[in-house]
């Protein structure tokens, strides 16, 4: 065999071990990924795990109807934390939370709408607010209070980031959108401006809102 022969020869041999080698390691790899999911599908329980209860409220609805947490007790409902000026993500939420609305038509959910600018949004502005979005109101209600830090209360017993304006510094406020059961305890969190969040958020809301139907 010549030497240019053995070359080839050691290179095709060695080709071999390579692809061998990687097809090993991806089945390994393979192997270990099904394992881990495996592992990593609970049960529906583990899945919506009860975080915390959520805090009481005594705040006012978009007719200036008077709301508590009472008034949500046996049905989910999915809140998030907005304001009428907003010019950053909230439009942007607010329409995702209408999508949600016609998703779920037909479930036993709510959707409420904590407005983190309670000295502007009065009742009257987030009635137009709500028209605007295209809101059914018959099962989501855009809450304000009589105090500048009535809702931002409510967010920081929810564990939602927010803060009044300051000076020259503007409202800030989380996009996370909140799972509550009927109980009135929270289940979970989700991003409000990421669609693949939001699918799930619809997933685990039907979830819920079947398995509090069941007798």
């Amino acid at each position: 065999m010549s030497k240019s022969q053995k070359i080839l020869t050691g290179t095709l041999w060695g080709l071999m071990v390579v692809a061998l080698l990687t097809f090993i390691a991806s089945w390994t790899s393979l192997r270990i990924e099904e394992a881990g999911v495996a592992h990593a599908n609970p049960t529906r329980m583990d899945e919506l795990p009860v975080l915390f209860q959520s805090p009481a409220f005594s705040l006012v609805n978009q007719d200036n109807k008077p709301m508590g947490l009472d008034d949500f007790k046996g049905q989910v409902w999915i809140a998030d934390f907005i304001f009428t000026r907003c010019g950053g993500p909230c439009p942007m939420m607010t329409s995702h939370m209408a999508r949600l609305q016609k998703t779920l038509a037909g479930l036993p959910v709510r959707f409420v709408s904590f407005s983190v600018d309670p000295t502007y949004d009065k009742p009257e502005v987030l009635k137009k607010f709500a028209a605007k979005h295209g809101a059914d109101e018959g099962n989501w209600d855009f809450l304000t209070g009589p105090e500048n830090r009535s809702t931002l209360t409510v967010a920081a017993g929810m564990k939602i980031a927010a803060m009044p304006a300051q000076g020259e510094s503007p409202i800030v406020h989380s996009v996370k959108f909140v799972l509550v059961d009927g109980a009135g305890q929270v289940r979970g969190y989700y991003e409000g401006t990421k669609a693949d969040e939001l699918k799930k958020l619809a997933e685990d809301a039907a979830t819920l809102a079947t398995e509090d139907a069941r007798p």
